[in-house]
């Protein structure tokens, strides 16, 4: 079983219940089957900050820090004011000066000086050249007048697809022609079968 106590707007529990099966209820507060069985928590407010039920005492809640809790960070409101205090207090005031040191307590050692200095960057002489290196480079906008266009041709030249008809062509084989090489036979290439011989010193000879 769940049990649950039922709390109303300002957290008072105006009921409790006994479930089969566990409630997302945002009003639902989970409660021990020994808080459900006594009843005793009925009436009571629920204190979100100690997660405790408990009988408040208007007189002394009225008005007290210690009894509210801060909405966004559920702390204590009377620690939530002693943090917020003491961050104003380690801040510099509004109208300090620097005439005679910094106001106690703070300083500025993390930031430059007011007449500091970029010895380790650029010097004049660098950016000049880097001033000269710029004015030396094209503009975004130009153009290219004086060159060809993207498109161009050249059509006083070779096409892809052409052939060299003069020049040697080679003559047709089959597989008839395995094992022959080819050879110039009387001023023709010719695929020729080769009969090799050998000497008895090892010279060959066709």
């Amino acid at each position: 079983m769940f049990y649950y106590a039922e709390i109303d707007g300002e957290y008072r529990v105006i009921d409790t219940h006994s479930l089969a099966t566990s409630s997302t209820n945002e009003n639902y507060i989970a409660i021990t089957e020994e808080q459900y069985t006594s009843g005793e928590i009925v009436g009571k407010y629920y204190n979100s900050f100690y997660g405790r039920f408990e009988i408040v005492d208007w007189m002394n809640y009225m008005g007290n820090s210690d009894f509210v809790t801060h909405y966004d960070t559920q702390m204590l409101l009377s620690t939530k004011i002693d943090n917020m205090q003491m961050e104003i207090n380690s801040k510099a005031d509004a109208d300090h000066t620097h005439e005679g040191g910094g106001v106690p307590e703070h300083n500025h050692e993390e930031y430059a000086l007011v007449a500091h200095t970029h010895s380790e960057y650029a010097t004049v002489n660098e950016l000049d050249v880097l001033m000269d290196t710029v004015n030396g480079k094209a503009a975004f906008d130009h153009t290219h007048d004086n060159y060809a266009n993207s498109n161009h041709s050249h059509t006083e030249y070779a096409g892809v697809n052409h052939s060299h008809t003069e020049y040697m062509v080679l003559p047709t084989i089959t597989s008839d022609d395995n094992g022959k090489v080819l050879m110039v036979v009387n001023g023709q290439w010719q695929a020729v079968t080769l009969n090799l011989l050998i000497d008895s010193n090892g010279t060959v000879s066709i």
